[in-house]
């Protein structure tokens, strides 16, 4: 038998290999192999309305034609998805592909499956998962809104907005021009005053496509042609085509003219007094879009009229670039000069080369006058005060301005401590010149410190709004027992211009100490009542001890005056009480010195050295002095060497004479004392009480404590009487050509200064000097010399004391200072100059007045009051050589004395060099002392002298001699070169002798 080959056929779908190899044929199947790839089909998110499709492969891996059924859906499949097979026989080692297409309608996932099925029952079904979401496209938008602002006419501002796509999907944006937009280029005559500049990318209508989670910028252009409208416009943009894929940019503006204001364009200023200023602020801002640059301002003319001078501006420093929003700030001042409206303008220039553009112009408005508040004190210290009494205090707001000033609003308590309040804190209108006083009540609530403030809100411009600050101490105390000695102070008749005190002593009766918390005038409609030493501020009193409160008196014009002191007290039961007060002003009266009389310090104990007290009749008719006692409650004083007739009978005082009597002290406790003698009589057919106070005090040590300031007062006035006979024409000249001399110091330091002049003649002239300021046919203000003196105040004081040489040849200079300063020149031609703090009599002979040196130098002295003989001195220019200056010989004696018990300076009239000799005379006529009175006799050796708080040995153990003490004068006088400069502090301490 023959041999065989063996041919293997290996069939794939339809397809047979026959192979023939000698005489045995094989026959060999060719297997196809189906693989599909992927399995599963993920579409992702498909924006509704659009379709996305994916690809399966179907792969035939095998050797033979895979040939397919085809492709049929396993289940139910959702119609979004739609399918297509490209082929139904694959060759080997090819693919058909199978497409896949979603196209969603709704939102949400969709799943679903296909079944690749071969035409081959050696091959499986391959099954295949879909799925697939339908999502539309976000578009948010970065702001929504934009606001342009202000916009320059013809020029742009652009504004950006961010579009971005916060699906999982592109979005393929497109631009719906809403509203008043355009697209930036290619618009045409488009009339829009906004446009829109889309993305780079973007086609021709401003479409473009925006990828998953991305964003892009848009800019929006506004170019306003018309001032004052506001322009609105809307862009739309569409991500799809349902609503959902939409966003709006809406936008606004407003086209002006002018981009650089200034608020207000006004600045009023309203009523302003005269001497006041006010300061307000002119601010002015960029409020568009351009740069813009400030290259100067300044007060310019308003409607061809020049600005007022009463206005100033601050000074220009350079250039300052203002971006939009940035601001400037000019602050203008208005000081007016006096009474009526003010108008000017301030001008600022920018860079802008638009005449239009260039300048802004704020309007400057102001009226000299108006009201003006006044408030004082500006602080209140309470002290300590106890819890179970409150203390008052007030606060004097005055008008001092030219309208009503209207108090809109008082705020007791600003901080909300609950301690503060006010039984008459309302609001009020307060007349020209008109006074108010505001009750501030302390009540603390618990122990400690407390602070507040009380706001007081009103009309005036410069202080519209003024705060004093109030604080006290709450401090828990036992109740006390007290009595007052006396209940009602009776100053008696005092002349009108001319003070005198007299003090009420609160007792402390128990055994505990008393506090008391506050002293204050709480009622004084005349305001002719004080308290010289200030309200009280919290002061203890010792069991069985005693504090006086000292009050004075001064009538400014003829009449009864009432009034009162309310003192607070650690008394649950009574812890406000009343002291009344009644005085008498009359035009004239007996001059009694001192009427003031303060024994200091004395030890327990001790008596005091005795005072004498004189009593001059100074009219022309008789006074009749019908009784002098001490007043009831005061056991320390006593009375002595009264004359007689009294007390028995009335004593007679005939014109021009006087009385005296003494008075002492003795200390029995630690404790203050007051009282007074009264003296009852008849004065000019009237009768009449006149006082003289008395104070003292007990301690245990006796140290008398005397305290002055070295030119203190800044206020000084002083009178110049000149010799007006024959002999005295040069010595005019060389006083009126050397005046300057004399000033300068006034000058340098500052002071507000008052200089009258009158004669030494008394009687020649109709009508005569008689102490009045000349020249006598000038006005009040001509014939007193300030600083504010027009032309100058030295022409005016030459004019003024070229007096004349016509007079009797009878000089009376003390009796001119004495007619100078009571009635009826100090009530009239004189009024304003009444409280002198230096008088110089400028004379070639001595003084030929009718009454003593005692008589003058005591009234002098009175005059300032006896507490404050320090502050007044007389000086004069005379003659001090034996054989005579003048008509008359010899040196004049009574000036001299004058001047040696004031502390003046006596210079001679025969100088060369008037210059020297009036500079020296004013330092001491404007206060600048190197005598200083002490108001006790001291024991010798027990004085002590301190400068500024360091203490000033009598002499440097070289032996040079810093001070000395005169008994003569009962002063310590400080040598040349130790005298304290101005503003220095003098404190004297010394013991007072145990009599």
């Amino acid at each position: 038998m023959m041999g065989r080959s063996t041919n293997t056929i290996t069939l794939i779908s339809l397809g047979l290999l026959v192979g023939a190899c000698g005489d045995d044929v094989t026959v060999t199947e060719l297997a196809a192999k189906l693989e599909v790839d992927p399995t599963a089909l993920d579409l992702g998110g498909v924006q509704i309305g659009t379709e996305k499709t994916g690809r399966i492969r179907v792969k035939n891996t095998g050797e033979g034609v895979l040939k397919l059924k085809g492709v049929v859906p396993a289940g139910d499949l959702d119609p979004a998805f739609t399918f297509t097979l490209d082929a139904l026989e694959v060759p080997p080692n090819s693919e058909a592909n199978l497409d896949v297409t979603f196209k969603p309608t709704e939102l949400g996932e969709r799943l679903g499956a296909l079944v690749v099925q071969p035409n081959d029952s050696k091959l499986t079904d391959v099954p295949v998962t879909i799925r697939a979401t339908g999502v539309t496209a976000s578009l948010e938008v970065e702001p929504t809104t934009l606001s342009f602002g202000n916009v320059v006419v013809d020029t742009t501002k652009t504004l950006s907005a961010t579009v971005k796509n916060t699906s999982a999907v592109p979005a393929f944006v497109q631009l719906d021009l809403a509203s008043n937009i355009k697209l930036c280029v290619g618009s045409g005559a488009d009339s829009s005053t906004y446009c829109v500049r889309p993305p780079a990318g973007a086609d021709s209508d401003g479409a473009f496509e925006l990828a998953p989670n991305t964003s892009v910028t848009l800019d929006i252009t506004f170019q306003p042609t018309v001032a004052g409208f506001v322009e609105r416009g809307r862009l739309r943009l569409r991500g799809c085509e349902q609503a959902s894929c939409e966003a709006e940019i809406r936008f606004d503006g407003v086209g002006i003219e002018q981009g650089f204001l200034c608020t207000p364009p006004t600045l009023e200023f309203g009523q302003v007094n005269p001497g006041s200023c006010v300061t307000k602020e002119a601010r002015c801002e960029n409020i568009a879009n351009e740069q813009v640059t400030i290259v100067g301002w300044r007060k310019a003319d308003i409607g061809g009229t020049s600005s007022s001078p009463d206005f100033s501006v601050e000074a220009f420093t350079g250039a300052q670039v203002l971006g939009e929003g940035d601001s400037v700030a000019v602050d203008v001042t208005y000081c007016p000069n006096d009474l009526g409206n003010d108008r000017g303008s301030l001008e600022l220039e920018t860079d802008n080369p638009d005449p239009r553009r260039k300048y802004v112009i704020v309007e400057l408005t102001g009226t000299g006058g108006g009201p003006d508040i006044q408030v004082q004190p500006l602080e209140i210290n309470f002290g300590q005060v106890s819890l179970i009494a409150p203390a008052r205090r007030t606060l004097s707001i005055t008008n001092v301005g030219f309208d009503t000033l209207a108090i809109t609003e008082i705020v007791m308590d600003a901080l909300s401590t609950g301690a503060f309040r006010s039984p008459n804190a309302d609001a009020d209108s307060i007349p020209v010149g008109g006074f108010r006083g505001l009750v501030v009540e302390f009540q603390p609530i618990a122990e400690g410190p407390v602070e507040s403030e009380v706001v007081i809100k009103s009309n005036d411009q410069d202080e519209p709004e003024l705060r004093v600050k109030v604080r006290g101490e709450g401090v828990n105390l036992p109740p006390c027992s007290f009595q007052v000695v006396p209940d009602h102070l009776v100053f008696g008749a005092v002349e009108r211009n001319r003070t005198i005190s007299r003090a009420f002593e609160i007792r402390n009766t128990g055994d505990t100490e008393c506090l008391l918390t506050s002293a204050r005038l709480a009622d004084d409609p005349a305001q002719v009542y004080s308290l010289p030493e200030g309200d009280v501020i919290s002061e203890r009193i010792a069991a069985r001890s005693a504090k006086t409160i000292r009050v004075g008196y001064s009538p400014t014009g003829i009449g009864n005056h009432n009034g009162a002191v309310e003192f607070s007290i650690s008394s649950p039961m009574s812890p406000f009480n009343t002291v009344a007060l009644s005085g008498t002003g009359v035009d004239g009266s007996l001059l009694i010195v001192p009427n003031d009389i303060d024994f200091g310090v004395l030890g327990v104990g001790c008596n005091a050295r005795q005072r004498t007290v004189t009593v001059y009749n100074t009219s022309s008719l008789n006074a009749r002095i019908d009784s002098i006692m001490l007043a009831s409650g005061a056991p320390a004083f006593s009375l002595h060497n009264v004359p007689a007739p009294l007390p028995a009978a009335a004593l007679s005082i005939a014109p021009g004479s006087s009385m005296a009597f003494d008075i002492g002290f003795h200390a029995d406790a630690v404790s203050e004392y007051a009282g007074a003698v009264e003296i009852n009589g008849t004065f000019n057919g009237t009768t009449v009480t006149y006082i003289v106070s008395l104070q003292g005090r007990g301690a245990l040590d006796a140290r008398q404590i005397d305290e002055f300031d070295q030119l203190g007062k800044p206020k000084v006035d002083i009178l110049f009487i000149v010799d007006d006979s024959c002999s005295m024409t040069d010595e005019q000249t060389a006083l009126g050509d050397n005046f300057a001399a004399f000033i300068q110091f006034a000058q340098a330091q500052q002071l507000d200064y008052q200089i009258g002049v009158t004669t030494t003649d008394t009687v020649e002239g109709s009508p005569p000097d008689a102490g009045r300021l000349v020249p006598l046919d000038l006005t009040p203000e001509e014939r007193i010399v300030t600083p504010l003196s027009q032309p100058s105040p030295e022409s005016d004081f030459v004019r003024n004391v070229n007096v004349g040489i016509d007079s009797t040849g009878t000089e009376v200079g003390l009796e001119a200072a004495y007619m100078a300063f009571t009635p009826p020149a100090s009530t009239g031609h004189n009024l304003g100059f009444v409280r002198p703090d230096a008088v110089i009599v400028v004379s070639d002979v001595d003084d030929q007045s009718p009454q003593s040196v005692d008589f003058y130098t005591n009234f002098l002295l009175s005059i300032k009051g006896f507490r404050n003989t320090n502050l007044f001195t007389f000086s004069a220019i005379t003659c001090d050589d034996p054989s005579g200056c003048g008509d008359d010989p010899g040196v004049a004696q009574r000036y001299q004395e004058v001047t040696t018990r004031t502390g003046g300076i006596f210079s001679s009239i025969m100088t060369d060099n008037w210059s020297r000799s009036l500079e020296d005379l004013s330092v001491s006529a404007f206060g600048f002392k190197s005598r200083f009175f002490l108001s006790n006799q001291p024991e010798l050796g027990s004085l002590k002298v301190w400068v500024n708080e360091v203490e000033m040995g009598e002499r440097e153990l070289s032996g040079t001699v810093n001070w000395f003490y005169d008994f003569a004068t009962n002063s310590v006088n400080f040598s040349p070169f130790t005298t304290p400069e101005p503003g220095a502090h003098i404190r004297i301490e010394y013991s007072v002798a145990c009599l």
